[in-house]
Parts: structure tokens; sequence; C-alpha cells
């Protein structure tokens, strides 16, 4: 019996599943993705400044992403020869199952992460926002609920809360 080459267009694991109804695994993935570098492009123009400038920062990333490439076709290889559909398994068949515990741990704090610098964000426009409407009064003697936790914990629970009830997260895709 042939195996199916992951990398090939006919007869890939990709395209031998069946279309679901809800968000697949390239729809969660670019969630995930979209979440993380939200928060980390606002700080991009900073990180460029302190890497010496554009050039050097760009040079950076195309080095970067070279690397990111060639852990992608490694990541396919090894599908292909474990004959594996996702990364857990190959990531379990290569490396174990502590190996992929540490692999969910660090994506674990990779998202809690992601969360920490947009509560961040959303503490930074609030203040400025209050600082703009309220000139003097925000400065001197603001109340407690112009505070930035209280401020960040409201904003938590009347936003962001009532998202996480949700059993499935296909209607993120349209909150860009």
């Amino acid at each position: 019996m042939r195996r199916k080459s992951f990398f090939s267009s006919k007869g890939s694991a990709l395209s031998t599943q069946a279309p679901t109804s809800g968000t697949g695994w390239i729809g969660a993935a670019f969630l995930v993705v979209n979440g993380a570098l939200g928060g980390g492009l606002l700080y991009f123009p900073l990180a460029y400044h302190l890497a010496g400038g554009i050039l050097i920062a760009v040079i950076m990333q195309t080095i970067f992403q070279v690397f990111v490439v060639i852990a992608f076709f490694i990541l396919g290889y090894c599908a292909d020869i474990k004959g594996s559909n996702n990364y857990q398994d190959v990531l379990h068949s290569l490396c174990g199952a502590r190996a992929q515990l540490a692999c969910a741990v660090c994506i674990i704090l990779c998202c809690f992460g992601t969360c920490i610098t947009f509560l961040i964000v959303i503490g930074d426009q609030w203040e400025m926002f209050f600082l703009n409407v309220t000139k003097d009064f925000y400065c001197n003697t603001s109340p407690f609920y112009m505070g930035r936790s209280f401020i960040i914990s409201v904003t938590s629970c009347i936003f962001i809360l009532p998202l996480c009830f949700s059993k499935r997260i296909d209607f993120l895709k349209y909150a860009r």
C-alpha cells in the first residue's frame, strides 16, 4: 500500500478530510496566530528601533523565517515517515509523551501570555482615553473606577468573559 505524502497536492492528509461545519484546524490555527501576532505587532516599531533600525530588523526576520520554513519541512517529513496527520501525533511518536506534554504546556503559556498582552493594551487604551477626556482630574485625584486594574477587570468581565462561554470558536473568525 502506498503511503500518502504530506506535501503532495493529490491525496494529501489535508485534502482527504471531509468538510465539517464550524471552524476547521486551519481556521483555528489562524485564530491563534492572529491573536498572538495582534498584540505583538503593536510593539514592532519599538523592536525595530531597539534592533538598530529597519534594515537590521528585516534581516533578522528573514533569517528567522528561513528557520521556520526549515522547521515546517522537517515536521512535514517526519509526519510522512510516521504516518501522522497532526502535530501532536508527530511529537508523540518522535519525542514521547513527556515532550508532548511539555509542548502542550508551552502552547497554554503562549495563549496565556497573549491574553495578558491584550489586557495590557486594553489598560493602556483606556488610560489614554481617560487622560484625554478628564484632563487634570484624571492626573491629580482619579477615583478608583478610573484605576487601571479596575478598568481591566470590568472590561474583561463585560467584553471578554461572554466570549469564553461559547462551545465553538468559529464565530471569532469574523471579529477582525
